[in-house]
């Protein structure tokens, strides 16, 4: 009698087990990006049938296969439209390069020619439709005129800026001697 009881508690705990799901807590089957190549102090440009386009210098380059990253890194883009700038300058001392798209983080310098300067520790590039944007604090340089503010949203294709916080110093001398 106890032998029949014991088998019937074993059948009912296997039949319930049965229906409880089950998590499966294999960290190691995670997918994990793992580099494509890594390089240590690369020098790499990008060419035209007409020109060099672009130059990255970096201490370090890490090649995924959806993405780049960048160590201590400096990039140099040249225009593709005459007369409207010659080069662009993005510096720090991380970036990320997903197709046209670039994240930059840790003393960011963003240069255009001699007339556009801004420095901040974060900004988002859009190489494509060169549009600018940050959410933290930053200042600025534009044609000798200095500003600072948070969370900006330059379209440089217009030259339209939208900015929380913002302080203009304009120089009214500009040009007087």
């Amino acid at each position: 009698m106890d032998i029949r009881y014991l088998a019937l508690t074993f059948l009912a705990a296997s039949v319930a087990y049965y229906f409880v799901p089950v998590e499966n807590k294999n960290v190691a089957a995670q997918k994990v990006e793992v580099p494509q190549v890594i390089f240590e102090n690369p020098l790499m440009y990008t060419l035209t049938q007409k020109e060099v386009s672009n130059v990255i210098k970096a201490s370090n380059a890490v090649r995924y296969e959806s993405r780049e990253e960048l160590f201590n890194a400096t990039i140099y883009l040249k225009s593709k439209v005459p007369d409207e700038y010659a080069l662009e300058k993005l510096s720090a001392d991380f970036i990320r390069k997903s197709g046209f798209n670039y994240f930059l983080k840790d003393n960011v310098d963003y240069q255009r020619d001699d007339f556009f300067k801004l420095e901040t520790n974060e900004l988002y590039f859009d190489d494509k439709n060169k549009i600018a944007k940050n959410e933290v604090p930053y200042k600025g340089f534009y044609y000798n005129n200095n500003f600072k503010g948070s969370h900006l949203d330059f379209r440089l294709n217009d030259n339209s800026m939208k900015s929380k916080n913002i302080h203009f110093e304009i120089d009214i001398n500009k040009g007087v001697k």
